[in-house]
């Protein structure tokens, strides 16, 4: 094994006299081989390229290299930068994100919002010479926030329309056991739906009425489960109640009960009923 005392390259063919890195005459190693086992290199073994492949230690080592010996010193391998690497850039990622969100914020805080009370006027002011137009003031805000006051009030025309709802029923209940077809007659409206007739007119319901009152001496008439439904417009109501009846003419009795439908509709100023219907029977006894 030969060696350059100038550029240390190792050389294992002894053949050679010369280096073939500086041209400078090659000697022999004195020192006594390691048990490493020796690599064949297809390029010189320099210092530059040498990889550490253990520790070696002796004492004899000159680090001038004053002596024709062979110096291997244990070589630190570099530590790998990719771990900063990877640092910094998930670093930037967090800086650029937090960066994004305080810009957003702080747009999102100063642009005017539409649930923020704000109101318009617009004034004119003495008119500008320069530009010959009239300068003009403005002070933007709209308020935009639903009204409160517009939701009570048609919860409270609803409340108004079933009450008076519940007020037409009654006085329809009182006028049966009263048996008076005339009144009773004008409370529907001119041509309605009737048990199971359609298009009837207020003449045709009075004469009907009238037969049923003539035949019975005594009618009574009970309400229950009263359930009133108003639409959005306030001009039409629906009444859905229990009713349970007797009528009575020596010796002819005539009960039952019956889930009934009232539709009314308001025709002008008056409430008048279009529709009167028996949805269910529950029992008839006659």
């Amino acid at each position: 094994m030969k060696y350059c005392p100038s550029c240390l390259s190792q050389y294992s063919d002894l053949t050679l006299k010369f280096c073939l890195q500086d041209g400078t005459p090659l000697s022999a190693l004195p020192v006594k081989q390691s048990t490493i086992e020796t690599v064949a290199f297809s390029q010189p073994l320099t210092v530059q390229n040498l990889q550490p492949t253990g520790e070696f230690k002796d004492s004899s080592i000159d680090r001038r290299l004053t002596s024709p010996e062979l110096c291997v010193a244990r070589l630190k391998p570099r530590s790998s930068g990719k771990g900063l690497i990877a640092g910094g850039i998930i670093f930037a990622i967090l800086v650029t994100v937090a960066a994004g969100g305080v810009a957003g914020w702080v747009y999102l805080s100063k642009r005017p919002g539409v649930a923020r009370d704000q109101k318009v006027s617009i004034s004119e002011a003495e008119p500008n010479t320069a530009a010959g137009k009239p300068e003009v003031q403005t002070d933007v805000s709209k308020n935009l926030k639903p009204d409160p006051d517009a939701n009570s009030e048609s919860s409270a025309d609803i409340e108004t329309v079933k009450k008076e709802i519940a007020v037409l029923i009654e006085n329809w209940k009182d006028l049966i056991e009263g048996r008076n077809a005339e009144k009773l007659s004008r409370m529907y409206g001119e041509k309605v739906e009737y048990k199971d007739k359609n298009g009837v007119t207020g003449a045709e319901l009075k004469a009907e009425m009238q037969k049923t009152f003539d035949a019975y001496s005594m009618i009574e008439i009970v309400i229950s489960n009263l359930l009133i439904a108003v639409d959005a417009e306030g001009d039409a109501a629906t009444a859905l109640f229990d009713k349970e009846w007797s009528y009575e003419a020596s010796p002819k009795l005539n009960e039952g009960k019956s889930h009934t439908k009232l539709h009314f509709r308001k025709i002008g100023n008056e409430w008048s009923i279009v529709t009167e219907k028996d949805l269910k029977i529950y029992y008839i006894e006659d």
